[in-house]
């Protein structure tokens, strides 16, 4: 009875350190205005699930790309009924700040904190696909 008990402590205590979050999908897409005026922009979409937590937030968004490093701003949703949640962070002219960066690697990188602790997620392979707007 003794281990059964002792067994059970050591498996809860396991489970309770995996808080983390896990990567469902990542997709870059390039959004192509309906006018020829707009420049084309580019939208990251993260689908994010969380891993034994409770809340999500996510401090910031950055963004590797031809040399260049952006600091993105970011919207979060989470799906109903589901530990689901969406992260879109668009590339659109006046929604990041940029600066000069060493790597020629294209990535993301999410800051963010599940259950208080704080945590990095690098995200390198992307679905790519082309949209629209008219």
């Amino acid at each position: 009875m003794k281990r059964f008990l002792l067994l059970c402590v050591l498996t809860l205590n396991i489970m309770a350190c995996d808080e983390g979050i896990k990567l469902l999908s990542s997709t870059k897409q390039t959004i192509v205005q309906g006018t020829h005026m707009t420049k084309p922009y580019t939208n990251y979409l993260f689908e994010i699930t969380l891993l034994n937590a409770i809340d999500l937030r996510v401090d910031s968004v950055l963004i590797y790309d031809h040399r260049k490093a952006y600091k993105v701003n970011h919207y979060l949703s989470k799906r109903k009924n589901n530990k689901n949640y969406i992260l879109t962070a668009a590339l659109n002219e006046g929604n990041y700040t940029s600066s000069d960066a060493e790597t020629d690697i294209e990535e993301a990188i999410i800051y963010y904190q599940v259950n208080e602790k704080s945590g990095v997620l690098n995200i390198t392979t992307f679905k790519e696909e082309t949209v629209t707007r008219r």
